[in-house]
């Protein structure tokens, strides 16, 4: 029994069929998918991972940050049944699984900042996503008038 995953309506014209509106949301949830899958690679490789040392400009944990933002806009966009609560949640658990693994990882330790940085870049990513998403909205309200 595989699990599925129900995807919120996007709003096309009323002519448009059911199965050509839950087949627009599909390429993101691929991408999401396989971004997701790299990520927990990446966060459990030995050693630093595949990021080279001094990628982060000389600020803590930006590699972290940047991650986590990307990875809550693509699964915000993949137009999941979630609520956005759930989806913070799924993605915070995420997170933390994912630092508590790392002290399985040979080179690799389990960091309480990478934690915040992780938590801090999903409510980033989602306050982006929301943000054009609101913006998205009120230029489609006003071109409608």
């Amino acid at each position: 029994m595989g699990l599925y995953f129900r995807t919120r309506e996007i709003n096309m014209p009323a002519e448009t069929p059911r199965s050509a509106t839950l087949s627009a949301s599909r390429p993101i949830q691929v991408v999401c998918a396989f971004y997701w899958m790299a990520l927990t690679v990446g966060l459990l490789l030995p050693g630093n991972g595949p990021i080279p040392v001094g990628i982060g400009w000389g600020l803590p944990n930006i590699d972290h940050f940047a991650a986590f933002v990307g990875l809550a806009c693509l699964v915000r966009w993949a137009r999941w049944q979630w609520r956005t609560s759930t989806q913070f949640l799924i993605l915070a658990a995420y997170g933390l699984f994912t630092e508590f693994a790392q002290a399985l990882v040979p080179e690799r330790t389990t960091d309480v900042f990478d934690m915040l940085t992780d938590v801090t870049g999903i409510a980033a990513g989602f306050a982006v996503c929301l943000g054009i998403e609101k913006m998205v909205a009120r230029r489609r309200e006003s071109n409608a008038h």
